[in-house]
């Protein structure tokens, strides 16, 4: 018996949530966790007691055990989102059932359940879908339950993140095309860079004229990628941007066609020599793999760059953290080293912001720890071992 559950994180698990000392004196005060949009499968073997989940940060009186399991109580009233790192408005606590079932990899299924309705205080006229209430648990969520401690691996879900700057990007011929997923897979994409995200101590006059087909963003190649803004963060990272960005591995490039007859007609015309050059249907979506900053890895030391020596490179790592979003994303290039210094590197290319980074460890959230990598040389390949559409890739 399989298990597909929703995470939710503990403080320190959270890279950059405020640290908050209990106040012993007051035994009533619970600790807090938070909602995620971590979903990932595990065995049933693994549940080991219920827990419950309260809105607020106090509790007068709650059983300790039930049925002479231990029962946890937590206090639980915000979302923190994998996806864009930051935490999201999260909704009440009567929603919490549908918005884990938003990252289920089985919405199908779990469609053929009763609807459950809102409860009366709180639907409104609006609301097309109404779903009905199931039998109430004892107070909290009987959906909560303590998980032995297991790797929190990121569910690859269709969710496309929203885009704040428009780029310009086109693909031309396919290497693969998946009839039954309506999906054709290209080696690269051409992108016309967002010179208006960029901050202005950059000259745009490079990448202003440029024109498409000059940047080709290639499978395995390293970007910058933005993601929402979160207004009440003062410390997200822009320059040399002036949007929110992070850097990240191409993984795979495809588009989603509407229909069957349209992807089978385009394989075959391939198969008799046409090419798409400028075949625009669809949207170009890239899966990308995460590399992850030093303040984004709990429990990594922190390490103070020595500003004396200025050929000295700030540290990523590797993960196994593979996420969907839109070509129209991607920033600008970035480079990767496996070495700590650099003696010299280019800082723009055609007048894009080009960030050097050294890389030589891997951090997986799946194990919660650092773990051997490899050598640079296989970066590509261990990206691929996460893809949802290793099948594709293997065409290659």
């Amino acid at each position: 018996v399989m298990v597909e559950i929703r995470w939710l994180y503990r403080r320190d698990e959270v890279s950059g949530a405020m640290k908050k000392k209990l106040n012993r004196a007051d035994s009533n005060e619970l600790e807090e966790v938070f909602e995620t949009d971590i979903v990932e499968l595990v065995s049933a073997e693994t549940i080991l007691s219920p827990l419950r989940l309260h809105d607020v940060a106090t509790l007068s009186t709650g059983p300790s055990t039930i049925a002479g399991m231990p029962c946890i109580h937590y206090h639980c009233s915000r979302f923190w989102s994998l996806g864009r790192r930051s935490f999201v408005p999260s909704g009440s606590a009567d929603g919490r059932l549908l918005r884990g079932r938003k990252y289920s990899a089985h919405k199908a299924a779990l469609s053929k359940l009763q609807q459950i309705p809102p409860s009366p205080a709180k639907s409104t006229a609006s609301a097309k879908k109404q779903r009905k209430q199931p039998e109430k648990a004892p107070q909290g969520t009987i959906q909560s339950v303590a998980i032995s401690d297991r790797s929190r691996k990121k569910a690859k879900t269709e969710e496309q993140p929203i885009i704040l700057h428009k780029t310009r990007v086109s693909c031309s011929d396919p290497f693969h095309v998946d009839v039954s997923a309506m999906k054709s897979f290209y080696k690269e994409v051409d992108v016309i860079p967002p010179f208006d995200s960029y901050d202005h101590r950059f000259s745009t006059r490079g990448c202003s004229k440029l024109e498409r087909g000059q940047w080709k963003v290639k499978l395995g190649d390293t970007v910058t990628i933005t993601y929402e803004d979160d207004a009440g963060d003062s410390s997200a990272t822009h320059f040399p941007f002036v949007v929110r960005w992070a850097p990240a591995e191409i993984i795979s490039i495809y588009r989603v066609h509407k229909t069957k007859e349209s992807c089978a007609r385009l394989r075959e015309e391939l198969s008799v020599g046409n090419t798409q050059q400028g075949n625009n249907a669809g949207e170009v979506m890239v899966e990308i793999r995460w590399l992850y900053r030093r303040d984004e890895v709990s429990g990594a030391m922190k390490k103070k760059l020595n500003r004396a020596d200025s050929n000295e490179l700030e540290e990523v790592f590797e993960t196994d953290i593979v996420e969907l979003v839109s070509a129209e994303t991607i920033l600008s290039p970035l480079r990767l080293h496996d070495v700590a210094t650099l003696s010299t590197g280019p800082s723009t290319i055609a007048g894009m912001p080009c960030i050097h980074y050294h890389c030589s460890r891997f951090w997986s959230l799946g194990r919660r720890s650092f773990v051997p990598s490899g050598s640079a040389d296989g970066r590509l390949l261990r990206g691929r071992k996460y893809s949802a559409h290793k099948a594709a890739l293997s065409k290659l």
